[in-house]
């Protein structure tokens, strides 16, 4: 299985590397509010490009849902795999189990169940990707306590008369 960080996102970039460690803070109080500023900055890109991502994502996920809805697929085994993962709300649904719930008295020469085993993987590249947007609120969250300590170090620069 291919992790997320080395998975290319929508449009086959990849994304952006998380980066936790601050920059080693410069010996003069300007260096450091340039260099918070640049880090800062650099955070509200990571951001941004990661909403933007999540958006492509979140709308790829409304069509299915939208698709599973129409009545000329609302009866067929695949539809009602993809729904039950859709709605699936606590930790990672059991795949295997949602398909052989969903398959069963559905006859062998029906041809969905083959259809169903096809869904999985891309099941779980879905299933996957909606996990890994605790990364994204990460990002956000770097971002901000960026911007706050930029501001602390502004203040007490203009305190000390910089």
């Amino acid at each position: 299985s291919t992790s997320a960080a080395s998975r290319p996102g929508p449009a086959g970039r990849m994304p952006a590397p998380s980066s936790k460690s601050r920059p080693a803070p410069p010996s003069s109080g300007a260096g450091q509010v340039r260099d918070l500023t640049a880090h800062n900055t650099e955070l509200r890109l990571a951001v941004e490009r990661t909403e933007q991502e999540r958006e492509f994502y979140f709308e790829k996920l409304q069509d299915i849902e939208f698709l599973c809805q129409r009545p000329e697929f609302a009866n067929q085994t695949l539809t009602k795999v993809v729904e039950r993962i859709l709605y699936f709300t606590e930790g990672k649904p059991d795949i295997e189990a949602i398909i052989a719930e969903c398959t069963a008295g559905v006859g062998a020469s029906s041809g969905e169940a083959p259809a169903a085993a096809a869904a999985v993987s891309e099941a779980e590249a879905v299933t996957e990707a909606v996990e890994h947007e605790e990364e994204y609120v990460d990002a956000d969250f770097e971002a901000e306590e960026a911007e706050v300590e930029e501001e602390r170090l502004e203040q007490r620069l203009r305190g000390s008369g910089w």
